[in-house]
């Protein structure tokens, strides 16, 4: 939820606090600030910045996005909801650039990992099923517009696969 620099300075300031109180001799008190900055590492390595990188790409800040997501080292050692929606904006990202097979890759990974919401996974879904028709597998956009469709989701990604199915019977 933290970007790095955020997260490295109230580590810092969690450790200084931990090390006065050290000092002090308060042993006991000590150990809530150490076990704050311990908390803050174990959250860097499982959840990252790829909140801040989501809200970021859905206001329309997809180079923030993309500098968000850079500090993420290694993506495998994310939660699993978190790791979801780290591919899936990685995918958004790629598909900016007109790379499909890359956003494939990472939508097929994001919708392997649990998602927030039905409403995600149906537009994760939705997105997908246009991508694999955008290359030209029309069988595969079809079933997975059916899977989207079967889940329960909002008006936006009601219009998105509206969308995939018009260019699906556009394609005809």
């Amino acid at each position: 939820m933290y970007s790095m620099l955020v997260r490295l300075v109230l580590i810092l300031i969690s450790v200084l606090l931990g090390a006065v109180e050290l000092a002090r001799g308060d042993v006991a008190v000590s150990v809530l600030p150490f076990a704050a900055a311990a908390m803050l590492v174990w959250g860097h390595y499982r959840y990252g910045p790829v909140w801040l990188a989501f809200r970021k790409l859905r206001a329309g800040q997809a180079e923030k996005a993309t500098h968000l997501l850079s500090q993420v080292r290694k993506p495998a050692l994310l939660a699993s909801q978190a790791r979801a929606y780290y591919e899936w904006i990685k995918a958004c990202l790629v598909l900016a650039d007109g790379d499909l097979g890359t956003a494939e890759s990472h939508l097929r990974e994001a919708l392997s990992h649990r998602l927030r919401t039905s409403n995600d996974r149906s537009t994760m879904e939705a997105q997908l099923a246009d991508v694999m028709l955008r290359k030209g597998h029309r069988k595969e956009a079809e079933a997975l517009i059916a899977q989207a469709k079967a889940r329960k989701h909002k008006a936006e990604a009601a219009r998105m696969l509206a969308d995939v199915e018009r260019s699906l019977e556009q394609a005809t």
